[in-house]
């Protein structure tokens, strides 16, 4: 069973947040825009590889359905 703790909004305004010095949550910004380009830049490779790999099932499906394959079972 899980209880519920006491919401309470004033408990919460009162609680101290550690914020790093303005400069430091610039580099940080910066790193993880640099790192955030990096994942964009993998993502579209691995669309466009997904891309040609369906391309290239469609083609497959369709060369084996008209004949223009064969399909060697063994």
């Amino acid at each position: 069973m899980i209880q519920q703790a006491n919401l309470n909004p004033n408990r919460y305004g009162r609680l101290e947040i550690a914020v790093p010095p303005i400069q430091e949550q610039r580099e940080i910004v910066l790193f993880l825009n640099e790192e955030i380009k990096k994942l964009q830049g993998i993502s579209e490779v691995l669309k466009y590889q997904i891309d040609k790999l369906t391309e290239y099932k469609k083609s497959l499906i369709h060369e084996c359905v008209t004949g223009k394959k064969r399909i060697y079972q063994g």
